[in-house]
Formats: structure tokens, sequence, C-alpha cells
């Protein structure tokens, strides 16, 4: 017989996690397995990477033989002073800060769809990931926010002969870090 107090044990806030870049990682790109799974896109490999070039040292065939690759990435973390932002206008809670953490996801798909003897488009995997991604959070950390969409381009300087890469930037928010 269930209790009125029988709630699932809650997690430390995720800023006292040691590994909370990694958790973060880790879910950007469970997310993307799911929907490349969901899409029947298997073949489809999703790694965290440092860069683009780490990426890239998967080499054209790899990415060739798999129709495109799919990298994680830490981008940096940013301070947000809440008092400058219109997430809060009470000023008893202003002076929470926040910091916004920063992740990438680098598509790299082959340069010439001959090359591979076909591929899927690029844009149908940015757009997976998008749907996949945007607007869902951490689960059992209830201090982070979504995450949400901040940019998506192809990235030309680092796009070769045989593979062109594109990068989509998210952010997930967390409010009032500190020793808690």
């Amino acid at each position: 017989m269930a209790t009125i107090n029988s709630f699932p044990p809650r997690k430390p806030p995720l800023a006292s996690e040691p590994e909370m870049i990694q958790l973060m990682e880790d879910d950007l790109k469970s997310k993307l397995l799911a929907v490349l799974t969901k899409a029947q896109m298997y073949q489809i490999p999703v790694m965290g990477v440092f860069s683009i070039d780490d990426l890239e040292a998967h080499k054209a065939q790899d990415i060739c033989n798999n129709g495109a690759a799919m990298g994680v990435m830490y981008a940096g973390c940013n301070a947000m002073d809440r008092s400058q932002t219109e997430l809060n206008r009470d000023r008893r809670t202003n002076a929470a800060q926040g910091q916004e953490y920063l992740f990438g996801v680098v598509l790299g798909v082959p340069a010439q769809g001959d090359m591979c003897g076909g591929r899927t488009p690029a844009t149908t995997i940015l757009s997976l990931a998008r749907q996949a991604i945007l607007g869902t959070s951490l689960e059992a950390y209830s201090e982070t926010r979504t995450w949400v969409f901040v940019r998506e381009n192809p990235e030309y300087a680092a796009s070769t002969n045989e593979v062109l890469y594109y990068l989509q930037l998210w952010r997930l928010t967390l409010i009032g870090q500190g020793n808690q």
C-alpha cells in the first residue's frame, strides 16, 4: 500500500554534482540517439567530442560509411545577471545569479551525395535534433531550465571537400548555484 509520503528520493542539485558537465552532455547524446533510432537512422554514431576537429578525426570515410556522424561538445559557460534579463522582475530574487551552459551539436555529412551513394539530407537530421531537444530538461534535476535553441549554422571554415559540418548551439541555465 502506497503512502502519501512515498516520493522517489530527490537528487542533489545539479550544481553540486562534480560531473555536471558530463551529465548535460550525456543528456543531449541520449536525446539524439533516441530520435535517430526512432527515425530508423541507427547507423549514425553520436559521440562526445571536444571540437569539430575532434569529430573530423573520425575521417570522411567513417562519415561516408554511416551517412553522417554527430558529436556533442561543451562550448563554455557564461555568468547570467538576472537583474538585467526578463527572467524575474522581483527585486527580492534578482540576487540569485545563474549560469548559462552552452553545448554544441556537431553534424558531419558527406559533401558529395554521389560519393557515398546517397545520403540523408543534413537539414532533416538537424530538424530531428532540434525537435528532440527543444524544451526538454535534465530528468530529475528540478533546478534546471529547459534546453534553449541558440542558433544553427553551417561551419564553412571547418568543412572540407569531403565533409560538410553544421553546428547547433544549445543553452541550459542553472539559477542560484553555489553551496546548497
